[in-house]
């Protein structure tokens, strides 16, 4: 490519003698002038020689200049390529960790499907062991309620000896008691 721009800066010097001015990508500006006003001076003037070699420096820029276009767009052609592969590369490293983040989501899940029945099932036991208690209470309750309330058909027996007795405690004051 420095070769190519080394014969391209010469040539253009060249044509630039004859009266070439050049845009800002190296065209020629003015070509049908300078072809016109080139055209008068030399081949009108029978001055063969300069006729053909300003015909031959026109021509060499426009080779050089359309071979350094194509350079360029080659060079930008394989530049998009190895981004391509490069953004191939980023993509596909991203495509393999979405992979394995699914495999891991997935496994996970699992996993707390495992996990949610014993929790379930447990929480289901403790939630029954509940309601049995509520019902052995409500039992016991009913219980000690109906002995009350035969301890209170007892004659001379007092509210505190049926508490005590109720608490579990000293019974033998109902030893002395007379029940018929």
């Amino acid at each position: 490519m420095a070769e190519i721009e080394g014969n391209l800066a010469k040539d253009k010097g060249l044509i630039a003698a004859y009266g070439a001015t050049f845009d800002s990508k190296g065209n020629i500006s003015n070509y049908n002038e300078l072809f016109a006003s080139n055209f008068n001076k030399y081949a009108n003037a029978d001055d063969s020689a300069n006729w053909e070699h300003f015909k031959k420096a026109l021509s060499q820029y426009e080779e050089t200049l359309d071979l350094w276009f194509e350079q360029t767009e080659e060079k930008a052609e394989l530049l998009r390529q190895i981004l391509d592969k490069r953004l191939e590369g980023i993509q596909y490293k991203v495509d393999v960790k979405i992979a394995l983040k699914d495999r891991e989501i997935a496994l996970l899940e699992h996993q707390l499907k495992r996990l949610e029945d014993p929790a379930r099932d447990t929480a289901e036991a403790i939630a029954n062991i509940g309601n049995q208690f509520e019902k052995v209470e409500e039992k016991v309750n009913a219980a000690k309620n109906g002995i009350e309330e035969t301890l209170r058909t007892i004659p001379g027996i007092t509210d505190e000896i049926i508490d005590e007795y109720m608490k579990g405690g000293d019974i033998s004051a109902l030893a002395g008691l007379h029940i018929e």
